[in-house]
């Protein structure tokens, strides 16, 4: 395929976009056709949890990407990848440890005791969250946009299989 123009890499990263939020919306009707109101509930705040500490610790470091990335010679965009994708991870750890060791703390504070075992579970899923979501915006930022796109689906499509099928299985919160 030749150079894409600036619709196609709209329409990529558009059409991605579109299919991630349908999974997520998916993943939400199911759980609410599966999970009783208090399990539910507790999932959604774990959920929030997980929100409020990726907003905090991802440090925005996958947005600097497209300011920073185009600036840089080849040889320095190698560096600043790796000194990222490091910083993520090391984000991503200290977010699993914050949520792990804080989670009695939050259960307390939102009056829900069954939170705790779920944000001590969720906590490692945010702390590959944080380093993993860098790569969608890697990937757009190096013009690959369709792979973006992909990733972006396939990724939805594992929460939404890595959530169900434990559920259905008899697993619960």
């Amino acid at each position: 395929m030749g150079k894409l123009n600036l619709s196609d890499k709209a329409g990529f990263i558009m059409v991605g976009r579109t299919m991630q939020a349908l999974f997520s919306f998916l993943i939400v009707i199911i759980l609410v056709r599966l999970l009783s109101k208090e399990v539910y509930g507790t999932f959604q705040q774990a959920w929030l949890i997980c929100g409020v500490f990726y907003s905090i610790f991802s440090g925005s470091i996958s947005f600097s990407l497209y300011f920073f990335m185009p600036q840089f010679s080849k040889e320095f965009q190698k560096s600043f990848i790796l000194q990222s994708i490091f910083m993520l991870f090391i984000f991503g750890a200290v977010t699993a440890a914050v949520m792990f060791f804080l989670s009695g703390m939050i259960s307390i504070k939102f009056g829900n005791p069954a939170l705790k075992d779920v944000l001590r579970f969720s906590s490692g899923y945010a702390a590959f969250w944080i380093a993993g979501n860098y790569f969608i915006h890697f990937l757009q930022v190096m013009h690959r946009y369709r792979l973006s796109m992909i990733t972006g689906i396939l990724e939805t499509m594992f929460n939404l299989i890595a959530i169900i099928i434990p559920i259905k299985l008899g697993y619960s919160l």
